[in-house]
Order: structure tokens, then sequence, then C-alpha cells
């Protein structure tokens, strides 16, 4: 017998006396805490909620780190709202796959809460607000600056008639979240800082006025803000200052729309944006609108109906971009440096 094959004999008979019996897992999960839905042959999605809400319950009040993992499965959850813990993460199956549900009428309180000084993260799931009476609500809220939410779907859905799908006056840090609304409202709001990563916001808008996000103040990259449908007024990116945004598209029509709008921001804040596409369309489209707020475009695209950029007060600096239709000039200073209009015609240095 060759010298290597005795050698693979021996170290397998030495595996198989120190480890006899050896199972697929080794050990009890002792930190995890599984919810799983209705066993029925027909599941309940009542049931399920009721088994996930329990689950969580079930989960001591001690100081380490646990999660609630969520198998596949529909939970519905009535009116009662899904509180998350302090170091308690929620994890689903996947996006699609475990669906958090409220679908019942009269409801008022969020789908989902993080209540002040938690710290958490909620992940690889979706949730859908859709009240069967109309009613318009959170989907998602947090009071909490702790609060992390990465690879999650947010949906309001007919007949629920908008709401916001996710809200916090809290720094809050997004992570591949999407967000579809198939009716009015806002897609998120959140607080000054706030870190948004990969998040797209999809509004299928039926009537009044709606808007993508509102972030005062942080960091967006890959972002992506579409609205269509029959709004009055759009608005894709609610600021007051200190913002920028880079590698984004932002999307709007209505028959009042603008791309990223200055909301009351102060002197001595700015808006920088780099690398992304802002369109504005509809009857009365406006690019960018800045009051006292400065803008830094560079490498980007901007287009509206009426203007491209609009700004009252503030300075605004265009480098290497492209402005589709005129700048409007309402008292600011614009300077324009290798940059080009609709017909690729270089602008001047005021951007005219």
């Amino acid at each position: 017998m060759k010298r290597h094959t005795v050698f693979l004999i021996l170290t397998f008979m030495a595996v198989a006396v120190i480890f006899p019996g050896t199972p697929a897992r080794a050990h009890e999960l002792v930190r995890t805490v599984i919810a799983s839905p209705d066993p029925s042959p027909e599941p309940n999605p009542l049931v399920s909620g009721q088994n996930l809400l329990d689950a969580l319950a079930s989960i001591p009040p001690l100081p380490e780190r646990w999660l609630l993992k969520i198998e596949p499965g529909v939970y519905e959850l009535g009116c009662t709202s899904l509180v998350l813990r302090d170091l308690v993460d929620v994890e689903g199956s996947g996006r699609g796959v475990t669906t958090i549900r409220s679908s019942a009428e009269g409801c008022t309180e969020p789908v989902v809460l993080c209540e002040a000084d938690v710290e958490t993260e909620i992940r690889e799931l979706t949730i859908l607000n859709q009240q069967s009476d109309g009613g318009s609500r959170d989907t998602v809220k947090s009071n909490s600056d702790g609060l992390v939410v990465s690879r999650v779907n947010i949906e309001i859905h007919e007949p629920a008639p908008g709401g916001t799908g996710f809200r916090s006056f809290k720094r809050s840090r997004l992570k591949d979240v999407g967000v579809s609304i198939h009716a009015g409202g806002l897609g998120l709001e959140v607080g000054n800082g706030s870190i948004l990563r990969d998040v797209r916001i999809e509004i299928t808008a039926v009537g009044g006025g709606v808007s993508g996000m509102a972030v005062p103040s942080g960091d967006i990259d890959r972002a992506t803000v579409s609205i269509s449908g029959s709004a009055s007024v759009a608005l894709g990116i609610i600021t007051s200052g200190n913002l920028r945004i880079s590698n984004s598209t932002i999307d709007v029509s209505a028959d009042s729309s603008c791309g990223v709008v200055d909301w009351f921001g102060g002197a001595g804040r700015e808006i920088r944006l780099s690398h992304s596409e802002v369109r504005a369309t509809g009857t009365d489209g406006r690019g960018i609108l800045v009051g006292y707020l400065d803008l830094t475009v560079e490498g980007s695209k901007i287009e509206g109906t009426t203007s491209s950029i609009g700004s009252q007060a503030g300075t605004v600096r265009v480098g290497a971009s492209r402005l589709v239709n005129p700048i409007l000039n309402q008292g600011g200073t614009f300077t324009c440096v290798s940059s080009y209009d609709e017909n690729f015609q270089e602008l001047s240095g005021t951007c005219e």
C-alpha cells in the first residue's frame, strides 16, 4: 500500500476516535431565537404574526447581543407594531421571502417601531403597509440614532393612500433599502447627519403632493429617486443644507416638480452634487432650486422643464457638467467652468 494512502487512512481513523458521532451542528444556538410561520398546510398570516411577536418577547433582557431570525413567510401584525428591542437584531430570510405585513383597518401606529436609545439592526426582509381602510401612517418609525436598516424593502400599497415609508428625526443609517409607494406620501425622512447608501425610492403618485426624501444634512451615495404618475407637486430630495449627493439619479415628474430643493436652508451651508443626474419634468419643472444655500455641481447633468438651476442668494459653482434649459438667477452668484447646455454649447463663466 502506498505511503500517502496509509497516511490518509490513519488520519481518518484518528478523527473518528477524537470526534465520534459528531453531529452536523456541534452545539445549540445560544443567542438566536427563531420565529416560524403557522405550520398549517395553508398558513394563517395572523398566527404567523403572533408567533413573531411571541418570539421577540421570549428573548430575556440581558446585556448580550441577540438575534431574532425570521423564517420565510408572511407575518401579519394587524394594528400591533413590531417594537424593536435594544441589542436584538432582526433578520429575515430575504426580501420578498420574509414579509412583515399590516393590512388591518384603523391603524395609527407604525408597522415597525424603534424607540429612543435602542441599538439594533433590521435586515433581509420586506415590510408591507397595506392598510385596508385607506388610513395613512408611518411604515417604519425610529426615535433612535442606533438603528441600522440594511437590505430591506419597504412597501406601501393601495388602498393605503401613502404615509411615510421610513421616518426618523434622528441620525439614520440605511444601506441597500428600497421604498416603494403606490399612491402618494413621502418616501423617507431622516435626521441631521444621516448616511444613505444604495437607497431606492419609487413613488407612483395618484394626485396630491409627494416627496422622495427629506434629508436635512448628511451623505447620500448611489441613490435613485423616481416619482411618476399624476402628482400635482413632486419634490425629489428636500434638504436644508450641508448635504453631499454622489453617483445618484433623481427623476421626478408632476405639474410642478423639483429634483433637489432647499427647504429653508440658511447661509453658510452647502449642497455638493457630483457624478449624478437630476431631471424634473412637467408644466413647471426645476432641476435644482436653492434659496440661501450654496451649491457645487461636478460632473453631473441637471435638467428642468423651466430651469436647470435656480438660486435666490447663494453661490452656485458648476464644473464639467451639462445644464439642460437655462438657469434662474434671482440674486445668486453663478460660476461655470467647462460646462455645456442641452446642445453641448459651452456655457459662459456665469452659466449663461
